[in-house]
């Protein structure tokens, strides 16, 4: 492998032990093996949710206040509680269109979060992104070869917090990168979307 820090190639797994061989790597990413792989989604398979129909009752209230007591009582005279929990039927598309919608809302916010008004704004803030990535990539590179080539325990516990702390900063960048690709995405499916709305109404 060869990096703009080094000017030969060089076996990173040599360098930096079997935790950065190819096998290494993939087990840190992905955090399993082919093996442990979780079965398919069984599509025909039938799936339930819990879902409380009742009142919610206070347990503090229930302590502190005679009132909300004698209210509870009424709700178990009148049997409204305790209440009956009903089973609905979910199916794999309902949680596949859900993470969808967890991906567009968090998006949204991100957008929000940032103030965009234009998408050379996305794009700006994405090349900004990627410019800064190379740099703390590298610092990381470098904390790892002083872990490892250090020898006093004590010295080791402190670049292992400086690691800790810069890899949260990697990830987050990583998090951040992954949304305004996202966004781009949409925004150019968004685009030929609406171009072949248009291209069809002046046929019509």
């Amino acid at each position: 492998m060869k990096t703009p820090y080094f000017s030969r190639n060089i076996r990173i797994d040599k360098f930096f032990g079997d935790k950065y061989s190819v096998k290494g790597i993939k087990e840190r990413i992905y955090g399993y093996s082919k093996e442990e792989l979780p079965p398919a989604a069984n599509f025909k398979k039938k799936y339930y949710r819990k879902i409380y129909t009742g009142p919610k009752t206070n347990k503090f209230l229930l302590q502190t206040s005679s009132l909300y007591r004698l209210y509870v009582h009424y709700l178990y005279a009148f049997k409204i509680l305790p209440a009956k929990n009903e089973y609905r039927e979910m199916t794999p598309e309902y949680y596949k269109q859900k993470r969808k919608n967890n991906i567009i809302f968090e998006e949204i916010n991100f957008l929000a979060r940032h103030k965009f008004e234009s998408i050379k704004e996305v794009e700006s803030y994405k090349i900004d992104l990627e410019c800064k990535l190379p740099n703390l990539k590298g610092k990381r590179e470098d904390l790892w070869r002083k872990y490892h080539k250090a020898t006093k325990h004590n010295d080791k516990n402190i670049i292992k917090k400086e690691l800790m702390n810069l890899l949260k900063i990697l990830i987050l960048f990583m998090h951040k990168k992954m949304l305004v690709i996202g966004l781009l995405i949409d925004i150019l499916l968004l685009k030929k979307s609406i171009k072949m709305k248009l291209s069809l109404k002046i046929k019509l």
